[in-house]
């Protein structure tokens, strides 16, 4: 499964558009827009990496989980949405640092 899932970035999680995808971030959700944003090959690595420590919910859609959640190097906390449940792709952005479910995300990471 974590080879096959697909990272396909969302320009309303885009502060600033990139090669791939434009940008038009909505004010109700978090944007990718620091100065380590992770591009596509490592929001894809996350997402797989996610994947691999089973950091997954238990609603899935053909077969593919609906959220993948990962923590990158720096501590940041993502949180991936199915957006194509036929193709296995997903959107990521990340958490907002005061979310609760956040700590939960980086308790069970850490425990993996």
């Amino acid at each position: 499964m974590a080879e096959r899932a697909r990272y396909s970035p969302s320009p309303y999680h885009k502060a600033r558009p990139s090669n791939t995808v434009g940008a038009t971030p909505r004010p109700d959700k978090t944007v990718c827009g620091r100065p380590a944003l992770p591009e596509c090959q490592d929001a894809a690595d996350l997402l797989k990496a996610g994947i691999l420590r089973g950091m997954t919910s238990t609603q899935v859609r053909h077969g593919w989980p609906q959220n993948v959640w990962a923590i990158d190097d720096e501590g940041i906390v993502y949180e991936a949405q199915l957006g194509n449940s036929e193709l296995g792709e997903y959107h990521g952005y990340p958490m907002k640092a005061d979310d609760p479910f956040a700590r939960v995300v980086r308790k069970e990471w850490e425990g993996r």
